[in-house]
């Protein structure tokens, strides 16, 4: 009966992604076969495993009949009595992406919005072969070679997890067909205009005829390129500490090792920060960059991002790392800071500084959080320079320095300290703050 072989595979890949004893699993339903199958034994093992068992339909409106897709999925889990978000994208294809890859990013971009602990994928072993097959057509490295990992992280807080990878779409369908399962056709799968397509539907049954074991072979070897990528990994990761060993990426240390292990640690570091893919051109010429020329300034664009290199040091600078400071600037304004609290803080910088000159001051306007970009305008030269001076003894790398975070007097007084380099005393009676300032220690390069 396939009912205890798909479930006794599911318990099997099932590995813990963290320390509770219950988990919310939702389910990647298209309606498709393989998704509803996956959904039916899911359902069938929610109380055994103590599972939370939710599903997720990304609506790509490529189709006609996307709006019966959607129907059909309510209905299915209306009579399962599981929970379905529906997530309506708009697919948009960027330059060097094609239609189906720029749906597969807005997918995940869909799943990555779920409050599961675990998105489910359907992915089987014929899928495998099919992924690996692509990835040797595109020249693809060891990475890619391995196919689908059945456990990788989503993002930081979210598992994606492919139970399915030891069953052939022969299992799924035979199941389906004992449990009289209904499922949706999508019709693009018989285009072989797509590459995909055109292995599962002409290339490999091809390769089948000719050897029957075509696709346990190619399994046998992707099993055997993600034990090596393993070993690859745990390399990349010691390496990747070593860098890191003063909490800043050391352009040195990464220029003391192998060249391939140097492109491992650019290719980590793209991955670390969430920036663009390096291509193989733009990591050459970097790497020679830094390699020529290490403490020297250097930067270069990955998609709408930067990696910047600063006096011997690597940055990423980009959406994520200017968000950081902008966060930052209206947590103070709007959303944690009152009138009572700025003169609190005020007050402690008096403290600090045994300053009573500007006590009245202080009372009547507090103080205010504002980037040296903006603290420019409202103060004087003499202080401005002072304050500069500051910085640029703490070595802040120049294309950050317009960005960093200074507390000032409100209004009429021109008392301006740098955050988390002359605001010691503040710090240690509001010492919440140096958690949310905490992000600009990789800046420093003294840290206080």
């Amino acid at each position: 009966m396939l009912k205890n072989k798909l479930q006794a595979a599911i318990v099997n890949s099932w590995s813990e992604p963290n320390g509770s004893d219950h988990f919310h699993l939702e389910v990647a339903l298209s309606g498709g076969l393989d998704s509803v199958v996956l959904l039916h034994v899911l359902a069938s093992l929610k109380d055994t495993m103590n599972w939370h068992i939710s599903a997720v339909h990304v609506n790509h409106q490529l189709q006609l009949i996307s709006g019966e897709w959607v129907s059909f999925c309510e209905r299915l889990c209306e009579r399962l009595q599981i929970n379905l978000r529906i997530e309506n994208v708009k697919v948009e294809q960027v330059a060097k992406l094609g239609i189906e890859a720029a749906a597969r990013m807005a997918r995940y971009q869909a799943f990555a919005k779920t409050s599961a602990d675990v998105v489910v994928l359907a992915h089987h072993s014929d899928d495998q072969v099919e992924t690996a097959l692509l990835a040797f057509l595109r020249g693809g490295g060891l990475r890619a070679l391995a196919a689908m990992p059945a456990w990788r992280p989503l993002n930081a807080a979210v598992q994606l997890w492919r139970p399915f990878l030891n069953l052939s779409k022969s299992d799924l369908e035979q199941y389906a067909l004992e449990e009289n399962l209904a499922y949706v056709n999508d019709p693009s799968n018989a285009d072989e205009s797509y590459t995909r397509n055109w292995l599962r539907k002409t290339v490999l049954p091809q390769l089948n005829l000719y050897d029957a074991y075509t696709n346990k072979k190619i399994l046998a070897g992707i099993y055997q390129r993600q034990q090596e990528l393993s070993v690859l990994n745990e390399i990349q990761e010691q390496d990747w500490k070593y860098i890191f060993s003063e909490k800043v990426f050391s352009i040195n240390k990464m220029l003391s090792l192998s060249i391939p292990r140097q492109e491992q640690q650019l290719l980590l570091f793209a991955t670390h920060y969430q920036l663009s893919t390096w291509s193989k051109a733009k990591l050459n010429h970097f790497l020679a960059e830094l390699a020529h020329s290490p403490t020297t300034r250097h930067q270069i664009s990955l998609g709408c991002n930067q990696v910047r290199a600063d006096r011997g040091r690597l940055y990423a600078w980009g959406e994520q790392q200017q968000g950081q400071f902008k966060q930052l600037f209206d947590f103070f304004e709007n959303s944690f800071i009152n009138e009572q609290d700025k003169l609190q803080l005020a007050l402690a910088f008096l403290k600090q500084f045994d300053n009573t000159n500007h006590c009245s001051s202080l009372r009547k306007y507090g103080v205010a959080l504002l980037p040296l970009s903006k603290v420019r305008s409202i103060t004087d030269e003499i202080t401005l320079n002072k304050l500069m001076k500051v910085l640029k003894a703490k070595k802040i790398p120049l294309f950050v320095i317009e960005e960093w975070p200074c507390w000032i007097f409100s209004e009429g007084s021109h008392q301006v300290w740098a955050a988390k380099i002359q605001d010691g005393e503040m710090l240690r009676q509001f010492p919440i703050w140096n958690e949310y300032l905490s992000f600009l220690d990789l800046y420093l390069i003294q840290p206080n």
